[in-house]
């Protein structure tokens, strides 16, 4: 009796939600908390949490963060980190009232 080869297993796609940053701070910390659980999970390599995350941007954050990158930095969003975005995107998202309270 002959063993059917099966194909290579493809790694599970990995989605994350969407990000529009307009439902305020606290929406914006249960997305990151997320996206840092799934990276976990999921052992997504830095590159990818970068292309993965900045693919999810819509409409006014999407122009944010490439100019962020474009203007700030002189490079393109890809030479970031997933830490530099948060950074950038706690900056942008979190009234530095309530991030000095959440420290």
């Amino acid at each position: 009796m002959r063993r059917q080869v099966q194909p290579p297993r493809q790694p599970p796609s990995i989605k994350i939600s969407k990000f529009k940053g307009e439902h305020g701070p606290n929406a914006y910390m249960e997305w990151e908390q997320k996206v840092d659980q799934i990276f976990n999970i999921h052992r997504v390599s830095e590159q990818k949490q970068v292309d993965l995350v900045v693919l999810e941007f819509e409409e006014y954050d999407m122009t944010w963060w490439h100019q962020v990158y474009m203007d700030i930095y002189n490079q393109e969003p890809r030479a970031a980190s997933w830490m530099d975005i948060k950074v950038k995107m706690y900056e942008r998202f979190i009234p530095s009232i309530i991030g000095e309270r959440l420290f």
